[in-house]
């Protein structure tokens, strides 16, 4: 599983949406907690909370 894994973030320094991709996606333990995210665009490494996967609603 090579494959990277990304979210489309909102960045800080580009000051636009762009894709983020997960530094640690081995390490993540839980699907909804923290994980390091570096910036295509610019490479800024933040520290964020992940997206959530489904609705608020099925919560």
């Amino acid at each position: 599983m090579s494959e990277e894994q990304y979210e489309l973030r909102f960045c800080d320094r580009c000051m636009t949406r762009t894709k983020n991709f997960i530094v640690n996606y081995e390490d993540i333990r839980n699907p909804r907690g923290y994980a390091t995210f570096r910036c295509a665009k610019c490479g800024r490494e933040r520290r964020m909370r992940l997206l959530r996967p489904s609705a608020e609603s099925s919560y």
